[in-house]
């Protein structure tokens, strides 16, 4: 059991990857953020990769200390 939850988390991390790579390129290179600075642009990079990690670690460790 804790191997298909583990292959099921690493897919799903996989496609957040990649759906997170889109969607910055697609927001960060809109008309939106071409006033912004060097440091407003690459905080707001940073905000957004957050966003998308902390959902993904949350279920992991709950699985982790589920199954741990």
């Amino acid at each position: 059991m804790k191997k298909i939850i583990s292959r099921y988390y690493f897919l799903i991390a996989i496609l957040l990857v990649i759906a997170d790579q889109f969607f910055i390129r697609w927001l960060l290179h809109s008309d939106l953020a071409a006033g912004l600075s060097d440091f407003a642009y690459y905080l707001s990079d940073m905000l957004l990769n957050f966003l998308v990690v902390l959902p993904a670690f949350v279920p992991i460790i709950e699985i982790d200390l589920e199954y741990g």
